[in-house]
This record gives C-alpha cells, structure tokens and sequence, in this order.
C-alpha cells in the first residue's frame, strides 16, 4: 500500500494484527478510491448535537475473525460489498471506547482496520442493517474530505487524532 497516510499510521500507532485480540468491537478508517475523502457514519438524534462515527460495530458469533465482522460492518452501515474494499490485514489500532446508556456504562475494545475502497460513489446504508430497526435517530453514510475532519464533532476521539496527526506529515 502505497497510501502516505496509512504508512503514517502504521509507523507511529498501529500493531500487528493478531486474530486472538480480545475486542469485541471493530473500526475501520476507511478512504474512498481517490484517497482523499474518509467514511463516516453521520448521527442526528432529537436533543443531541450532530456527531460522526467511523464505521464499525460489535463482533457476531457468525463472524469467521475480525477482518469477517469488518467486512460485514462496513456493508451494513455504508453500503460497501466485500469485494469493493481493501483492507490492510497485517496491521490494527487499538482503541477503548465507552458506551453510555440509560442503564450502565460499557467498555468495549475495538480494533481498527485501515482500508481504501475502490470507489467514490456516495454511500448508503442498508435497508436491512440492524441501526435502521433502533429507532434510534438518523445514520447518514458519507465521504468526509480528510482536511475536514478536524473540524468534525467525531466521537472515536483517538482515531480522529490520530487521522489529524498523520495528515500533517
């Protein structure tokens, strides 16, 4: 992969990838296919400030390994089949997130793929993706300009700075 930016990444702040990892939770940085604009997964709820996600979401028992759940989330939420997307299988970051909710609080482990499709039409989640049946405000698939992330309400804070951080090599 000849990507500056994920060359960035990997050389400052990813480990390999080992499919014994104990995250329950996977992440992509995903670039469409000019390596210039990142997906993100736009959230509008009532009474809560618009913020973006990068995709990604929680391992099933169907899931092969991480790299299956990836590939899966990624069709799920933004509309993207398997073989439309690279993903860089030797490296991951690890990130902990915390879910709050009405009820607890939860700590998930994600890893995190890099990878590039091999497009730029816009995106779109799937009908039958599991976040349409919450009830739980509008998911909006976009192709975020990298220069603007920065500027962005983006809630995996860790990954975002480490975007902005290798961005500005």
């Amino acid at each position: 992969m000849d990507n500056l930016l994920f060359k960035n990444i990997i050389s400052k702040f990813a480990k390999p990838y080992n499919e014994k990892s104990d995250a329950t939770r996977c992440r992509c940085i995903l670039l469409n296919k000019d390596e210039d604009k990142v997906a993100l997964v736009k959230r509008t709820k009532p009474n809560i400030d618009v913020y973006y996600v990068f995709p990604g979401g929680g391992v099933e028992k169907e899931d092969k390994d991480f790299i299956d759940t990836m590939l899966r989330e990624i069709h799920e939420e933004i509309g993207l089949e398997r073989e439309k997307v690279t993903l860089i299988k030797d490296f991951v970051l690890e990130d902990i997130g915390i879910f709050k909710n009405e009820v607890k609080e939860e700590h998930f482990t994600y890893l995190t793929f890099l990878g590039i499709a091999n497009t730029n039409a816009p995106l779109k989640i799937k009908d039958e993706a599991p976040e349409l049946s919450r009830n739980n405000g509008i998911y909006e698939p976009i192709w975020v300009p990298l220069k603007d992330i920065e500027n962005l309400n983006v809630i995996h804070t860790y990954l975002k700075n480490v975007v902005v951080e290798c961005l500005k090599k």
